[in-house]
């Protein structure tokens, strides 16, 4: 029920300290919960799979969410996600440009010669695709510097501050915290999350590709469940 999730944020951040924002529940397996703000002001997008976890891993979960949102990280990060986005597909593009190989094998070549389907050459040969890409990353190095710096620092330093802000409000809620971080990262679903929340949420959905593009480290969950899991103090 959309109404007991919202008395539950909003006694949560009664406790953070910052003002209730507004739910939005959306059905999906992934196993995650993202934070907005902006001048329409802030909203949690809650996955219902996320909502079927244990209480104690749940409210750990939104309480990293509010946390962030008093950090007013989600705030920098909404305003700039247009500018961000434009970046990370044109690199991707890129990406994809420099890696491309000729689709057809030297076999596949005689056989359609033999057959009259097309001619020996390829339309557009291997080489080109490398250039234009080479050429598209080039271009896009004085955008794509900043955005991948803002990823390490803004997200996933983000990320990280809010564990230690929610792993110092109990020994309760560490152990909360590193279940659903375990939990978000190996469940399946990641597909079922919408991309442009990624950067919001409590645990990258984003694929190896996306992440090495970022420049984010592919194994950040892993990380942050590692100094939850420590006995050091974060």
């Amino acid at each position: 029920d959309p109404d007991i999730v919202a008395d539950r944020v909003s006694t949560l951040a009664d406790d953070v300290g910052v003002d209730a924002p507004r739910v939005t529940v959306v059905r999906a397996e992934a196993a995650n919960v993202a934070v907005a703000d902006g001048y329409r002001g802030s909203r949690l997008v809650v996955s219902t799979r996320l909502l079927s976890l244990p209480e104690a891993d749940r409210d750990a979960a939104l309480r990293h969410a509010l946390v962030r949102l008093r950090t007013r990280d989600p705030l920098l990060v909404t305003a700039v996600l247009p500018a961000v986005a434009v970046v990370e597909t044109v690199a991707l593009l890129a990406t994809l440009l420099v890696g491309r190989r000729g689709e057809r094998t030297a076999g596949d070549r005689r056989v359609n010669r033999i057959h009259g389907y097309e001619p020996d050459r390829e339309r557009v040969p291997a080489w080109a695709y490398t250039v234009a890409g080479v050429l598209c990353w080039a271009l896009l190095s004085p955008a794509w510097v900043p955005a991948a710096v803002g990823d390490r620092l803004t997200v996933a330093g983000g990320r990280r501050d809010a564990d230690a802000a929610v792993a110092r409000a109990g020994g309760g809620e560490r152990t909360g915290l590193g279940n659903a971080v375990a939990f978000a990262s190996d469940a399946a679903g990641a597909a079922d999350w919408p991309p442009l929340l990624d950067r919001l949420s409590f645990v990258s959905m984003a694929d190896g590709e996306t992440g090495r593009v970022r420049g984010t480290s592919r194994q950040e969950a892993r990380i942050r469940l590692a100094r939850l899991r420590s006995k050091r103090a974060l």
